[in-house]
């Protein structure tokens, strides 16, 4: 994160190796997506923001990897990359208005509008992490205050357990540092304190995804990442916020529903990036005709 040039000679080294052991050369390769767990800004959505990776400020994402890959590169951010993911192979696929929410250590949602992906005018769309559910609530990564990222974010989960671990009993301490993995087995196990927690998650977390369905009316919620494995202790509680806080039949009508396409989800959006382009009919005519070459250099200009 910290070393661009680093992040894209191990990027590099693991293409490289993959396509050894897949028996595959360049010219074999129609393209490659990369997703990216942050924003993407500038003219042509090629540029990271800097707020949580401020080493890659003014670094020309596409053009390193370009300068070291002889195949198209496409990139996106990580929930846009599952939103296209579950629009092509999920849940999504019979749905034209959707949005997925990849709730991590950061929280993004990835929205499909009329069957395309929504990415505002600048790229930044989706932001539904650094919506403000309290103005006086905690300070958030982005140097604001109440994001539900700051209530919903695994790093803000796992503070809340520290803290009200140590307030019910001053001595306690792990074993090993906590991982979101131990508290969802402590909640599915009775634990009562990572069991309310959980539950306040899912209610905050209803309450970015009502502000959603209020703004966008999407048919399908699909919820991704590493907190889902919650489970109901999560979804039971989303499902109450949202009932309670939007208007109309929206909340009725919208689903509300976990991903079956796991971690893969953001890897699956970034190969689907590469096929979407490869596949387009202005493209087709020389992948059929077998001049590939000229397929890949034409998308990479």
């Amino acid at each position: 994160v910290n070393d661009p040039d680093g992040a894209i000679q191990t990027l590099y080294t693991m293409v490289q190796q993959t396509m050894i052991d897949a028996n595959l050369t360049a010219d074999q390769i129609l393209g490659m997506g990369v997703t990216i767990p942050a924003p993407l800004t500038g003219p042509n959505l090629d540029r990271l923001t800097t707020i949580y990776m401020p080493k890659w400020e003014n670094v020309d994402l596409v053009d390193l990897l370009r300068q070291r890959f002889p195949f198209p590169i496409y990139i996106d951010n990580d929930a846009n990359a599952g939103a296209i993911a579950e629009k092509w192979w999920g849940k999504g696929r019979e749905h034209s208005h959707l949005a997925y929410i990849k709730l991590g250590v950061g929280v993004g949602s990835g929205l499909i509008l009329n069957n395309e992906i929504y990415r505002g005018s600048g790229g930044t769309a989706g932001e539904i992490g650094h919506t403000t559910i309290n103005v006086n609530g905690p300070p958030c990564r982005c140097g604001n205050q109440g994001c539900m990222e700051a209530y919903v974010g695994i790093n803000a989960v796992i503070e809340q357990v520290y803290q009200r671990k140590t307030a019910a009993i001053p001595t306690w301490q792990p074993e090993k540092p906590l991982t979101i993995e131990d508290i969802i087995h402590l909640a599915k196990t009775g634990d009562p304190i990572c069991r309310s927690i959980l539950r306040s998650t899912g209610t905050y977390l209803g309450i970015a995804i009502a502000n959603l369905i209020n703004l966008f009316n999407p048919k399908l919620i699909i919820l991704g990442g590493d907190l889902t494995a919650a489970e109901e202790l999560i979804t039971d509680a989303v499902r109450l916020s949202v009932e309670e806080r939007t208007m109309f039949k929206a909340a009725r009508e919208a689903t509300i529903t976990l991903s079956t396409l796991g971690q893969d989800a953001v890897a699956i959006g970034g190969a689907t990036l590469a096929i979407q382009h490869a596949f387009e009919p202005s493209r087709l005519s020389g992948i059929m005709t077998g001049n590939l070459k000229e397929v890949m250099l034409s998308s990479i200009s």
